[in-house]
């Protein structure tokens, strides 16, 4: 199942819009057949010579002959007009003159609407010419987003086909497909470029390349995923959704790099207690700054507006999959493909011991240089009997047995 492109113009309407039904009848019955193309022709050849009259014709012919077209019975334009009109009163048009018996056409009474379809410019003998016209045919079949930037394709090819011409086309609908044509080569761009960071960051805070690589695999992972359920949730992929997505690498590394992370600053030698570690010291708080994020988002699903709705989906689908991949997925792979290889964890030092020290005793170097290291406790004042002994003696109070070799008392 392929995802489905386009923001359709009802689509930026609220639900109970009145403007909704409108759209629905353009798409039920005007765009399945009639619907105009506007084709212009910006730089006119001379008119007079009758191999460019011929080809002009066969331009209009080769538009009106399309998929999407429908045929020569939906042309509208001056210039076959003007020539049904003088065979029809058995006038032959002469080459030299050919713009004076186009301007009669033109500028007559019965021919106004003609007016709007041509550009006459002034020559150096006092006459004027055509400098650029447009001609309209008929469209069908464009209900769909697909069908509509199908047509624009198609129509845009046959123009290009003359480029002396410097043929333009256009309907009110191209604005809308120009944005169809563009969402999925700029979605995969910015999610590329944005995994791309997300690795670059991943390797300068997280002290392991390959724990690194393994989060931004899980990135894309996650993206796909929203591409994914997108399609099945009923979202285009459109300018808004694109947004969201782009959005969705920012959630998606929360969950991802944290657990990598915890995994990495363990000094534990075995992967599953690793695993044990980081998803102790880490998932639970993963966890909460997901559901806190969906709650909060929750509030927009019942918004009759497809923007925000699809804001909405998007979102939670990016924690929801993100936070899988966070607490499933990614400890699998690191457990399975890192395993103990990347550890970076520092052993702790043990902690010095604490003595006890009866009441009222007397403090006894057990060394010439008044060495704190080695040095004990005696009830009488004397060397215990090895270093570090602790004498119980009811009272007895804590004394910390310093760690500083060298450092001496002045007693």
């Amino acid at each position: 199942m392929a995802a489905a492109e386009g923001l359709e113009p009802v689509n930026l309407l609220v639900e109970d819009s009145y403007a909704i039904p409108h759209y629905r009848i353009l798409e039920k019955y005007f765009w399945q057949y009639g619907a105009p193309l506007q084709i212009v022709v910006n730089n006119a050849p001379d008119l007079r010579d009758p191999s460019e009259r011929a080809r002009i014709r066969a331009m209009v012919h080769t538009f009106a002959s399309t998929k999407h077209s429908v045929g020569d019975e939906g042309v509208e334009s001056w210039f076959e007009e003007m020539e049904r009109f003088y065979n029809l009163h058995e006038v032959k048009i002469e080459n030299k003159d050919f713009y004076s018996f186009a301007e009669r056409f033109v500028f007559s009474s019965k021919s106004s609407p003609w007016i709007g379809d041509t550009v006459w410019k002034a020559t150096g003998n006092g006459t004027r010419m055509v400098s650029s016209f447009r001609f309209i045919i008929g469209m069908k079949e464009i209900a769909t987003t697909s069908a509509q930037q199908e047509a624009t394709r198609v129509f845009r090819e046959v123009a290009s086909r003359y480029p002396s011409y410097n043929v333009t086309t256009f309907m009110p609908l191209w604005l809308f497909t120009d944005q169809y044509e563009l969402v999925v080569p700029n979605t995969v761009q910015d999610v590329v470029v944005a995994v791309a960071c997300m690795l670059l960051i991943a390797f300068l805070l997280i002290p392991e390349p390959s724990c690194a690589f393994w989060v931004a695999f899980t990135i894309g992972s996650i993206d796909l995923g929203v591409l994914g359920f997108m399609t099945l949730w009923g979202v285009n992929l459109d300018a808004i959704s694109m947004i969201t997505i782009i959005m969705s690498v920012g959630f998606s590394v929360d969950y991802s790099a944290h657990i990598a992370y915890g995994y990495v600053v363990s000094t534990s030698d075995d992967p599953k207690t690793r695993i044990q570690a980081a998803l102790g010291d880490l998932g639970w708080p993963v966890i909460q700054g997901g559901l806190s994020t969906i709650l909060a988002v929750s509030v927009l699903a019942d918004v009759p507006a497809y923007m925000i709705v699809t804001f909405f989906k998007t979102v939670f689908l990016a924690i929801s999959i993100g936070l899988f991949h966070g607490l499933l997925f990614l400890p699998l792979m690191l457990s399975l493909f890192v395993g103990t290889c990347c550890k970076t964890g520092v052993q702790r030092p043990e902690k010095a011991p604490i003595e006890l020290a009866p009441a009222g005793a007397k403090w006894a170097p057990n060394s010439a240089s008044s060495t704190m290291m080695g040095a004990a406790w005696s009830p009488s004042g004397a060397p215990a009997p090895f270093p570090g002994a602790v004498p119980a003696f009811p009272g007895a109070v804590p004394v910390l047995h310093a760690a500083y070799s060298g450092a001496t008392l002045g007693l």
